[in-house]
């Protein structure tokens, strides 16, 4: 659409009524680009025109000095239409020697969003998932699935902000607690985004004949049952005068005497972490204390910490 900018430039007409005119070229990215055409008058001898480019160049005559703002109504799939105008100025030497001013529109395609499901440990793809995505201006609205490939992909989408709802995901796996992500997708964009999920917690019961005393403590780690060395070697007494041992998850430890070996060093080792922690944080708590500052917890009665300042830029 051709118009004038009495807004951009008050008090000046897009036509001067000079009595001599030029061409205006426009050279579209794309064929068809508007359609429609009609001539109305406005205030301030002003005119807007919409006029069809069916081929690459669209020619607008009997133009005078002025400025003009071409605006892209619409846009044939998958082109996305501007969301700027083009601005043009004709002058007077211009008009004067008949010439042609030539605007170009170069459009971009509409974009393209592609939806990502895969395990949040493994990393391999999790097919047959369901997506909602919601436009959130204009109205646009699709659920889809993701495939073998753990992708689900829209192309030729309007320009728009989008959200993505995760709204189910196939055993053995749980929606994620942030199940929503939104986006902006402008033109000519080709955007990812990527769910992960972890599977559902598994619960193994076992059930033992009591008169074997065949009974296992399982931790993660050997610092899970403790981290002093006396109240190791004492609670894991008492639980063997019980028939009950203790078993690490994730430390190999023989029955040998290796064994002993290695369940002494990795009991040292988590008593050294925390007793250096303690260490660490006293120190801190210390220095703290030096600067006047807070060292967490409610404030004493008649004080109150002070907010911290930000750096300045």
């Amino acid at each position: 659409m051709l118009c004038g900018l009495p807004e951009l430039f008050p008090g000046r007409p897009l036509f001067d009524k000079l009595g001599k005119c030029i061409t205006l070229a426009i050279f579209a990215s794309q064929k068809c680009l508007l359609g429609c055409p009609q001539t109305r008058r406005k205030p301030l001898d002003t005119v807007s025109r919409g006029f069809p480019v069916c081929g690459p160049v669209a020619t607008v005559t009997d133009v005078t000095e002025g400025m003009y703002a071409f605006v892209e109504v619409s846009a044939p799939a998958p082109y996305a239409t501007l969301t700027e105008p083009v601005i043009a100025h004709v002058d007077q030497a211009t008009i004067n020697g008949g010439g042609t001013v030539t605007v170009t529109a170069a459009d971009k395609k509409l974009p393209s969003l592609s939806i990502l499901k895969r395990d949040a440990q493994t990393k391999e793809v999790i097919p047959g998932t369901v997506f909602e995505v919601k436009g959130i201006h204009y109205g646009y609205h699709n659920d889809v699935t993701t495939g073998p490939d753990g992708k689900a992909v829209l192309t030729n989408i309007p320009v728009d902000s989008y959200e993505i709802i995760e709204k189910s995901v196939p055993d053995p796996y749980v929606v994620g607690d942030e199940p929503m992500q939104t986006i902006y997708l402008g033109p000519g964009e080709e955007r990812e985004l990527i769910f992960d999920n972890l599977k559902q917690p598994l619960l193994t019961i076992a059930k033992l004949d009591a008169d074997t005393n065949d009974i296992t403590v399982l931790v993660w780690k050997l610092d899970r049952f403790a981290r002093n060395r006396y109240d190791s070697a004492h609670y894991k007494s008492i639980l063997k005068k019980n028939g009950v041992r203790v078993v690490s998850a994730t430390e190999h430890i023989t029955e040998g005497p290796e064994g002993i070996i290695l369940e002494s060093m990795l009991e040292g080792m988590a008593e050294y972490y925390s007793a250096e922690l303690a260490e660490k944080i006293r120190r801190g708590q210390k220095d703290n204390a030096l600067k006047c500052h807070n060292n967490g917890g409610p404030p004493h009665l008649g004080t109150q910490p002070d907010r911290p300042r930000r750096p300045s830029r």
